[in-house]
């Protein structure tokens, strides 16, 4: 069973009115901490705020000073870099113009296609309607097309393959693919 208890206020319980004790002493101390901060924090605003705002103004005055310079350095630097970028891209073709000159010479022979294109390029260089001796490798004689009425065939122990000299009276013409690479890297060097 349960019984009714009543509720009987403290001050009718002590028979006078309850004071508020007040702060404790770890509450006295908690705010007399916040206190010195507050007032610290006050201080060193006071203090170094001005000093803040000189030495930002400083900065501001350094970099306006230094932004000129700065920025024709960034400008020589780009301009390096272009340039090194142009001279690594030719060294690149010469190399790679090298590597197919030597994967070229270590082919086992010419192609008829590479021997008709090189006699048409030879014979271009000359009269038309005249005739002439063009000169091959012995290598190449059995790739060499059909020459025009006129000019006869010969084979030149003193050509590598895959050259070929047209003569006609003084004149000469020569094709060959060594020379075609030695075009290509003369162009490469001029910057062609």
């Amino acid at each position: 069973m349960s019984e009714a208890v009543l509720a009987i206020p403290l001050a009718r319980l002590f028979g006078a009115p309850l004071v508020p004790a007040g702060p404790t002493a770890a509450e006295r101390e908690q705010a007399a901490l916040d206190a010195g901060r507050a007032q610290g924090r006050a201080a060193a605003e006071a203090e170094l705020l001005p000093r803040l705002t000189r030495l930002e103004a400083e900065l501001g005055a350094a970099r306006a000073t230094h932004a000129e310079p700065v920025a024709a350095q960034a400008d020589l630097a780009a301009v390096m870099v272009s340039a090194l970028e142009a001279r690594f891209a030719d060294a690149v073709a010469v190399l790679g113009l090298a590597v197919a000159r030597h994967v070229l010479a270590a082919e086992p022979g010419t192609t008829v296609e590479t021997v008709r294109a090189l006699v048409a390029e030879a014979l271009s260089g000359l009269a038309a309607g005249e005739g002439g001796t063009v000169r091959l490798s012995p290598a190449d004689m059995a790739l060499a097309p059909l020459l025009p009425g006129g000019w006869r065939l010969e084979a030149d122990d003193s050509l590598t393959a895959g050259t070929v000299v047209a003569e006609q009276g003084a004149a000469l013409s020569g094709a060959g693919l060594a020379l075609r690479f030695d075009r290509v890297r003369a162009a490469l060097e001029d910057g062609q």
